[in-house]
């Protein structure tokens, strides 16, 4: 066991942990990593448990799936501060695919304010569809950006549901990272699309 807590690390070097074949069990929480240091947890080939819990993580980069080679590890990553944007819809999706990645019902979202506290398991099921899963028609479907939902205030006296797209652009306009996806695509295909709808109640909810 390597024991690394407290220490105020923001980084780790992809060759902190070479040489170190026998480590099983690596504690870095309580630090100030803002990444997962994929290419360091890659050298331990005995690696069990990597515990980065308790730092400033907000994302996670698609390259976390590196991991997988090693089937025995687990990684802790709970009480982070994951930004639920656009960034991270890939991880939401792809996390019941992901093992190696535990106790997936303690990650939660930290930014934006109006989702903080929401679970990602909670977060999958409104983001991640397949083809056998339309939209409600009417209602406008954009890709997954960081929400923006307003407030109740704003819509008092109004008796029907109002309906906001988190996507800041029009349709007249292409951003990056927008893709139509075809009405042939295969189950297999996911598309991240996001509406936002706030009743009067002030109750948002995502179709």
């Amino acid at each position: 066991m390597l024991i690394l807590e407290k220490n105020r690390i923001s980084a780790v070097s992809q060759h902190a942990f070479r040489g170190l074949h026998l480590l099983k069990h690596l504690r870095l929480s309580h630090n100030r990593l803002t990444s997962v240091p994929v290419g360091a947890l890659l050298r331990p080939e005995s690696l069990w448990i990597a515990d980065l819990q308790m730092n400033h993580i907000t994302t996670i980069g698609r390259d976390v799936v590196r991991l997988s080679r090693n089937q025995r590890l687990s990684l802790q990553i709970g009480h982070n501060k994951l930004r639920c944007d656009k960034n991270l819809t890939w991880f939401i999706c792809t996390l019941p695919y992901l093992p190696f990645i535990s106790q997936h019902d303690v990650l939660r979202c930290t930014f934006p304010p109006e989702l903080s506290g929401t679970s990602l398991t909670a977060m999958r099921k409104y983001l991640c569809q397949t083809s056998t899963e339309r939209p409600q028609r009417g209602i406008g479907s954009k890709p997954f950006s960081e929400p923006s939902l307003t407030p109740t205030s704003t819509i008092m006296g109004s008796t029907s549901p109002q309906i906001f797209n988190a996507h800041p652009y029009s349709d007249a306009i292409p951003t990056e990272g927008y893709t139509e996806m075809p009405q042939t695509m295969s189950v297999t295909e996911r598309t991240t699309l996001m509406d936002y709808a706030v009743t009067n109640e002030g109750n948002p909810f995502i179709n």
